[in-house]
């Protein structure tokens, strides 16, 4: 399995481990209709996107996943997304709200109704709205956080 295969599947199951049953927006169920976790992400019409660590104990956290619904919104390819800062996603007077969000993630382990301003590439703003932010598990603990963009106002 590649390692983009690998973070997917580790996103859906940190998603439904860490919500409660209302507040799921991905499920296992259709994941595994799927002939991998990435091809279920890809499939989905919100952006799902992941990055390193948590705010609080990473200096600078790292983009590492972004569904094909993200790399459209944030008009990045994925060569360009993979690896770039996760605050570059918001304007520098809207990064401590969002990093405020991402530490209270953090220590909850997810929020549900997140809304906040974003920037593409182009700099063009939109509003993300009612998103869902998690934290991603792996074997060692929480190894990164991850977000469903669920709604956009652009």
């Amino acid at each position: 399995m590649s390692t983009k295969a690998t973070l997917a599947l580790a996103l859906v199951r940190s998603h439904v481990q860490l919500l409660p049953a209302q507040h799921r927006v991905l499920s296992l169920e259709a994941c595994a209709k799927h002939a991998h976790a990435d091809a279920y992400l890809n499939s989905l019409p919100f952006a799902i996107l992941s990055h390193t660590g948590v705010p609080a104990a990473t200096v600078d956290p790292a983009m590492v996943y972004a569904n094909d619904a993200a790399l459209r919104l944030f008009k990045y390819s994925e060569s360009e997304f993979i690896g770039m800062p996760s605050r570059l996603t918001a304007r520098p007077e809207d990064r401590d709200a969002r990093a405020g969000a991402m530490r209270g993630v953090g220590s909850s382990g997810f929020s549900v109704g997140y809304s906040g301003k974003r920037v593409a590439k182009d700099g063009t703003e939109f509003m993300i709205e009612q998103a869902v932010l998690w934290n991603v598990v792996g074997d060692s603990g929480v190894v990164g956080q991850a977000a469903a963009l669920v709604g956009v106002k652009e």
